[in-house]
């Protein structure tokens, strides 16, 4: 019993691929993007760029090391009935009854670690994502949804200018891949040992592309319009498997951005819009392709805020310590394959400590306003 309830919380470390295909199981997913609606294709220029649209590497003009990028995060109904999950491995009842008290209510949590550092037009990282989910549904015939995924590899990338304003690039990653994505039937519920489950467990490890492009068009003296277009794993990814039945393979995304973008010596402000996973419509609704952010950076603290899936998300990025950057997220994802029907609200907060040097030769505060 003990194991399985390890195993159960290990299955818990974040949101995975819903059983309708609604989403992607994105490697990595920044904190700071999920609080402004999961936009930035267009703008985004940090060590981030890498899994968002690599050419953004060059624009960084830094030399950047951040070696403490973790972020987790709780979703809302798990902290409501984090007193109930607590005495999930507490008796020895049936799975069935254990759950009952979470019927319909998806559970789950998230774990993500991304230190990495980037020069001008190149970068380079590791990253450990932990994500899962699970939801007791259907008293008369009990189901039992199961769902874990964690990542673990290296990334690296370069973007170039090619002329005045157009910047593109490219990253490439390694990565290893374990899932158990399992239903669970009523019967099965009362039978299930942990042993039973440790087997579900599929492993493999793959090779993943991203490729992209921006477009900066100056308006004024410290205003732009910002264009950006990115295809995340670039034919669809492949997971390479011992077994038949292995892992999960990566999809390909198709992504559009456009933004405004103000900069000035004490006031920053960014207003996003994306399109995202272009050319899924089999499996999302048009309203889940569709994200619009706003960003105001103000001295030593961060403003977010905007609609992912038709929720509405925020943000807010503590600065005050010049190596030290905090950040508290919420957003919410809907769960079923059109909006307005299961949203998933998330609450997040990460930390993330690093340095930077503006030239090789003088020192900048590490969350300047050109923090994308």
């Amino acid at each position: 019993m003990k194991k399985l309830t390890i195993l159960f919380f290990t299955s818990l470390l974040c949101l995975s691929l819903h059983a309708e295909k609604t989403y992607r199981n994105a490697p990595y997913q920044d904190i700071r993007w999920l609080g402004r609606g999961n936009t930035g294709v267009a703008v985004v220029r940090d060590a981030s760029a890498m899994f968002y649209n690599p050419a953004g590497l060059g624009r960084s003009g830094r030399y950047a090391f951040d070696f403490g990028n973790f972020a987790g995060g709780i979703s809302e109904s798990t902290y409501g009935n984090s007193k109930a999950v607590s005495t999930v491995g507490s008796s020895s009842s049936s799975l069935s009854d254990k759950f009952s008290p979470f019927l319909g209510e998806p559970l789950s949590v998230n774990a993500q670690l991304f230190p990495a550092f980037a020069v001008p037009f190149v970068g380079l990282g590791a990253f450990f994502t932990l994500e899962g989910r699970a939801e007791y549904r259907n008293p008369v015939s009990p189901e039992f949804s199961f769902k874990e995924r964690d990542d673990v590899g290296l990334i690296g990338g370069i973007g170039v200018p090619v002329f005045p304003g157009l910047y593109v690039g490219a990253s490439f990653r390694y990565f290893k891949r374990r899932v158990i994505e399992e239903e669970i039937t009523g019967s099965s519920l009362l039978t299930l040992t942990a042993s039973d489950l440790t087997d579900y467990a599929r492993r493999g490890s793959g090779y993943g592309l991203n490729v992209g492009a921006q477009f900066d068009l100056p308006l004024a003296e410290n205003s732009s319009l910002n264009f950006g277009f990115s295809v995340e794993d670039l034919g669809n990814t492949r997971i390479h498997s011992s077994k038949e039945d292995g892992p999960l393979d990566q999809d390909q995304s198709i992504n559009l951005g456009v933004a405004y973008s103000f900069e000035s010596d004490h006031l920053g402000a960014k207003i996003l819009f994306d399109a995202r996973n272009l050319g899924e419509g089999d499996y999302y609704s048009t309203g889940k392709l569709l994200y619009q952010g706003i960003e105001i950076n103000l001295a030593g603290l961060d403003l977010r805020g905007g609609f992912y899936h038709g929720y509405w998300s925020a943000g807010v990025s503590i600065r005050w310590i010049p190596i030290m950057r905090i950040d508290f997220t919420s957003y919410a994802e809907e769960l079923d394959s059109n909006l307005g029907f299961r949203a998933n609200r998330v609450y997040m907060v990460g930390i993330n400590m690093g340095m930077s040097l503006e030239s090789l030769g003088g020192k900048k505060q590490k969350y300047s306003l050109d923090d994308y």
